[in-house]
């Protein structure tokens, strides 16, 4: 399906119309492992940093639990977790201390100029 047909469907769905996105869509190439396991933890702490949730098994959009091995529809996370975390509890240390400190530094060279 292409973006447009699922766009199209979409606003049926939901008995909208127009764009789902504004703007022009922006991608940036993941060049290094250890940028790709620093974007995850990122990712799933993010509605912890924005206080939605106290931690981020708790968020359900989210495929944190999928990384932890529990069912998750959301994930495909678990190969890149099981290469680098072989065991879910490293991974889920890991995101704790990047949770500590703020990780946005670490990843700053990859964000979007605006």
């Amino acid at each position: 399906m292409t973006f447009n047909a699922y766009v199209q469907a979409l606003n049926r769905q939901v008995r909208r119309s127009g764009t789902i996105f504004e703007g022009k869509v922006k991608a940036k190439l993941i060049e290094s492992d250890r940028y790709l396991v620093q974007l995850a933890s990122y990712l799933h702490l993010n509605p912890v940093r924005a206080r939605l949730v106290a931690s981020p098994e708790e968020w359900e959009y989210s495929d944190y639990r999928g990384w932890m091995g529990e069912e998750s529809d959301l994930s495909d996370g678990g190969s890149i977790r099981s290469r680098y975390f072989p065991k879910t509890a490293n991974y889920q240390s890991f995101v704790g201390r990047m949770g500590e400190r703020d990780s946005l530094e670490e990843i700053e060279a990859y964000l979007f100029e605006e």
